[in-house]
């Protein structure tokens, strides 16, 4: 925990002096930076495992709604996995680090199976590795994660890493095997929590497309499982917008760790289109006008159209130009969403100038504040 509070307190002075100069910087559309204030009381960063791109305009608005309704808020279809790895868990670990998997500033977990006993994300990386759940729980936000698969189980060994409240960076977390319990789980963090930052994790599609393909045809098995999922995101939006106080103030990040279709069962290839493209939806309420992330953001990212580009070092002065949007982008955003400082450590989107479109009244509540 000294080493955490330490690298933290790095980060609290880094992020203190990013503040002043956003502050001089005129943008089109106001930014979470822009907020002196927590923007959001709760973020929920959904992964849906295995979700193509091409799989939500082929499924149409009349069978996927809820993903639609998303895409029309701040999206992209064009975003990028982990540029070397399509792997389940080196990407899901980008999602809450802001760390590329491979070279010195990675999170260096490369396996994709239950962890051996006893070792952690730093016990392999060689020095502490940060992540969202350690920086929300130091600001005294509450963090979930609820899963279906095993694997993830690393994050609780990680991350929690005793019996006290103040070792559990995961306040509550659960492996559910269907998708409704993962559903349950997260709307139930609405009533017992004032903030908080939740982690949700969809492996039906995954699971499907290993067992019969990644097949777009509509009533495919895996289009099925794409409305499945679906209809759970739009229960916790539903829930989100009945009670009382909470309607615009939750914010939601819908990513997925890789796409899939090359091998026909697989996504094994990180060289192939339909495994590394990747949808990254931002929804901040309705009232949020809409966005493609690219045009919003072109001075500081570039649309990479088909191809796969490395990941940038730290200090390389061109770094924003030349990189596309990445599922790893979801750590230092939900954190940015949250009104908290980026992650000790982290190299993706660390700086906060990925900007997402929000509802008008952050704007004014801004101005009323500076």
């Amino acid at each position: 925990m000294n080493t955490m509070k330490s690298l933290f307190q790095g980060a609290l002075v880094c992020f203190a002096a990013m503040s002043v100069a956003l502050a001089s910087t005129s943008a089109q559309q106001p930014t979470a930076e822009s907020s002196e204030i927590p923007t959001f009381d709760f973020v929920f960063v959904i992964s849906v495992d295995g979700l193509r791109s091409d799989a939500i305009p082929a499924g149409g608005p009349r069978r996927l709604p809820t993903l639609h309704r998303l895409l029309s808020g701040s999206s992209t279809l064009n975003a990028r996995t982990d540029p070397d790895y399509t792997l389940t868990l080196p990407n899901h670990t980008s999602m809450i680090t802001g760390r590329p998997t491979a070279g010195p500033h990675g999170h260096g977990w490369k396996d994709n199976a239950d962890p051996p006993e006893g070792e952690t994300l730093h016990t392999r990386a060689g020095f502490e590795i940060v992540s969202i759940f350690d920086i929300a729980h130091l600001h005294g936000v509450s963090t979930g994660l609820f899963f279906s698969k095993s694997k993830f189980s690393l994050w609780i060994s990680s991350f929690n890493t005793g019996r006290e409240p103040a070792d559990m960076a995961i306040s509550r977390a659960a492996f559910a095997e269907s998708m409704s319990e993962v559903t349950d789980h997260a709307i139930e963090t609405l009533g017992l929590w004032e903030r908080g930052l939740v982690f949700l994790h969809y492996a039906r599609t995954d699971l499907v497309g290993h067992q019969h393909g990644w097949d777009l045809t509509p009533g495919s098995p895996y289009m099925l499982a794409v409305g499945e999922i679906d209809a759970e995101i739009g229960r916790l939006i539903a829930a989100i917008e009945s009670r009382d106080g909470l309607k615009g103030r939750c914010a939601i990040i819908v990513t997925t760790d890789h796409g899939g279709g090359y091998p026909l069962t697989s996504h094994v290839a990180p060289h192939m289109w339909v495994n590394y493209i990747i949808p990254f939806l931002v929804w901040t309420g309705d009232e949020a006008p809409s966005a493609d992330l690219y045009e919003l953001n072109s001075r500081v990212r570039r649309d990479p159209s088909l191809t796969r580009p490395p990941c940038a070092e730290p200090g390389d002065p061109e770094a924003d130009r030349t990189q596309p949007i990445r599922n790893g982008d979801a750590a230092n955003l939900a954190l940015q969403l949250l009104g908290l400082p980026p992650v000790p450590g982290s190299i993706i989107n660390a700086n906060r100038t990925l900007r997402v479109s929000l509802p008008q009244r952050v704007e004014e509540s801004s101005s009323k504040d500076r």
